[in-house]
């Protein structure tokens, strides 16, 4: 009887370690299939939100189109003191039954800042000593910074492969750098087109940001209402600083009308021609949106032209989304 006695507790035993790895298995399947359908769940809202967020983000760049008309329409000038240029900081998202996200963004003047396409002209000296100009003004830029960039940007942008100075850099330059490219031949479509050109490093792009634009031509004027102080100072040679100063301070509230106003007010007092690249009135905004939806957020750019007059709806040259 012993014997049997063994075998049947061996049978139980083996039936136990049977049944715990059955179970086992079954608690890891189902553990799987509950992960599953929760990356699965998660995944679907995650694109519900998104997609919601930029239906949104269309919303917003519609209605600004709508805006900029509006303005064109019943404001002779442009400058600070227009609604399109005052933030939204939150703009919440939602019902009575409560918020699902918020909206916030900006509109910018874009004619308020240095057109580095300009510096594709048929002037390059010119538009070269402008952007100097530029860069002096801006604290923080390397000297070598100063004498080279205008000519490296000048080459990036022009059709031919012969450097515009010793300064400048063709293909040739590029083609020889791992990994090798070639030089556009082309006008920007935007500013970080900066980035791999010759002596751009992250610290001098950040600086020049906020001050430059790329704009689909060669012939962008300066808004005086809207420029910040090393854009005004781009202009002449002969500007008064502590004029531009003060005109600053005072254009929120007294914009100017016209650009010949800007002789009277001491701008550019001994250099009328500053004002030929000048304007009052602006065609080209950019606009920067975040919608968020839930927990997805999405960036929204967009580069706008507005016909001047306002009878004809402005339009989206470029726009582009980014998410998180």
């Amino acid at each position: 009887m012993a014997p049997c006695l063994a075998d049947s507790g061996a049978q139980r035993g083996i039936a136990l370690i049977t049944a715990i790895l059955v179970v086992a298995l079954a608690a890891i399947a189902a553990t799987a299939m509950y992960t599953t359908m929760a990356i699965a769940q998660r995944r679907t809202e995650l694109l519900v939100e998104s997609e919601a967020a930029e239906w949104v983000a269309d919303g917003v760049e519609t209605w600004v189109l709508g805006a900029l008309q509006i303005d064109a329409a019943t404001h002779s000038v442009d400058s600070l003191a227009d609604v399109w240029a005052q933030p939204v900081m939150s703009l919440p998202l939602g019902d009575e039954k409560g918020s699902i996200g918020n909206v916030s963004g900006r509109i910018e003047d874009l004619q308020g800042r240095f057109n580095l396409n300009n510096l594709g002209s048929i002037n390059p000296q010119v538009e070269i000593a402008r952007f100097r100009r530029l860069l002096e003004s801006i604290p923080g830029i390397d000297p070598q910074a100063v004498d080279s960039l205008g000519p490296v940007i000048r080459d990036w942008i022009d059709s031919d492969e012969e450097p515009y100075s010793g300064l400048g850099a063709e293909s040739d330059y590029y083609l020889s750098l791992n990994p090798p490219y070639r030089t556009a031949n082309r006008l920007m479509l935007g500013i970080s087109e900066l980035l791999p050109l010759k002596g751009m490093t992250p610290a001098l792009y950040d600086v020049l940001n906020p001050y430059v634009a790329a704009l689909p031509t060669t012939a962008a004027r300066i808004n005086l209402n809207t420029a910040p102080l090393p854009v005004l100072m781009s202009l002449s040679a002969k500007g008064s600083r502590a004029g531009l100063e003060a005109f600053l301070q005072d254009r929120v509230q007294q914009p100017l009308q016209a650009v010949e106003e800007a002789i009277k007010r001491g701008l550019f007092p001994d250099d009328p021609q500053a004002l030929s690249i000048a304007d009052v009135r602006s065609s080209y905004f950019g606009l920067a949106a975040t919608v968020t939806v839930g927990r997805t957020t999405v960036h929204l750019h967009s580069l706008i032209y507005r016909p001047p007059g306002g009878t004809v709806i402005p339009s989206v040259v470029i726009h582009s989304f980014g998410g998180e």
